[in-house]
């Protein structure tokens, strides 16, 4: 199969796709499903027993019965074995279905029967070890002695559930023909009350999962609709945020500058560091360098004056101006870097 013919497939075409691939997936989960717990591990309710001549006797439990009294009551409907055709194979070990089609293509050369005149039910055997072989007991009923089997039910108002190859002792095989003929139409589908109330429970699940769905999406919208009805509120607060963001970010700005340009406290640390006798005539000042160009009377240290500041490191003489000497004091010229700046 290519893609053309999948894009070109008719809707029926695709409906038998999608119905084969569920059967095939619902057949691999109940493989899954141990023996004792599947529907057809065993008998229940009345066996009716055909005996090849139109006849039926009913058992339940093992003990002999009378014929339900209900019209269209439920039997399950037993042809024993030597009616049938027996045999155990050594097949690879596949999956049940895959075994049947393997079974099916060799039935011609393992019966004595032709395949379209009977009926293959596969009963898979125990088998132990890591082989890749197993075992699977086979056994073929002929088809007109199963249609007059389900005939004489029928004529009797029985309506039979499943279909057996009843075996000869207790602890035989029970072949079970209920998914082949039901396969092939012989066999009408289930139609019990308890398959109406599941499928009720599936549909109620459904629709619980359906409305769980629909009301998350609903409180979803909601909460979209209530995002959206406070996103003018919320662009104001982040704005207004954004705002004040940027002045305290401008105002640390202006303190730092101002802690590292404050004109006004460098020259009052110079003016109380400066001992008395001695006058700036010149004062120039970049942040943190000073240099100070002036007069002192004699006896006057204005670098020991400064020096002796902890404000003020690297003072030193500058002598690269030539200042003319006065008759009220001798000049200076000093440089030095302002460490701190008094409060």
């Amino acid at each position: 199969m290519n893609v053309n013919a999948i894009l070109n497939a008719d809707m029926a075409t695709v409906r038998s796709w999608a119905l084969g691939g569920l059967r095939w997936w619902i057949g691999q989960l109940g493989e899954l499903v141990p023996a004792r717990w599947r529907a057809g591990g065993g008998a229940q309710g009345t066996l009716a027993l055909f005996d090849g001549a139109g006849n039926l006797s009913y058992l339940r439990g093992g003990r002999p019965v009378p014929k339900p009294a209900q019209a269209d009551a439920r039997v399950v409907l037993a042809i024993p074995e030597p009616m049938g055709l027996t045999r155990t194979l050594t097949v690879p070990r596949l999956g049940a279905a895959d075994t049947r089609r393997l079974v099916e293509l060799e039935i011609e050369r393992l019966m004595p029967l032709p395949p379209e005149e009977t009926l293959v039910a596969i009963q898979p055997l125990p088998q132990g070890g890591d082989s890749a072989a197993s075992s699977a007991a086979v056994a073929i009923l002929p088809r007109q002695l199963v249609a007059r089997a389900i005939g004489a039910a029928t004529l009797t108002q029985l309506v039979p559930t499943r279909v057996l190859l009843l075996p000869a002792s207790e602890g035989g095989i029970r072949y079970d023909f209920t998914p082949v003929l039901r396969e092939q139409g012989l066999l009408p589908g289930r139609s019990s009350p308890a398959l109406f109330w599941w499928g009720l429970v599936g549909a109620a699940f459904l629709l619980n999962l359906v409305l769980l769905i629909v009301r998350d999406q609903q409180s979803v919208d909601r909460l979209a609709a209530l995002v959206d009805a406070q996103t003018p509120a919320v662009t104001a607060a982040r704005t207004i945020a954004t705002r004040a963001r940027q002045f305290e970010l401008n105002a640390d700005l202006l303190a730092s500058e101002r802690r590292s340009h404050d004109a006004l406290g460098a020259l009052g640390s110079v003016s109380a560091t400066l001992p008395s006798g001695a006058w700036v005539q010149r004062y120039a000042w970049s942040g943190r360098t000073l240099r100070l160009t002036g007069y002192k009377r004699q006896g006057v240290d204005v670098l020991a004056a400064l020096r002796r500041d902890s404000r003020f490191a690297n003072v030193r003489s500058a002598n690269s101006d030539v200042i003319a000497e006065i008759p009220a004091g001798q000049p200076f010229d000093v440089t030095a870097i302002l460490k701190a700046v008094a409060r």
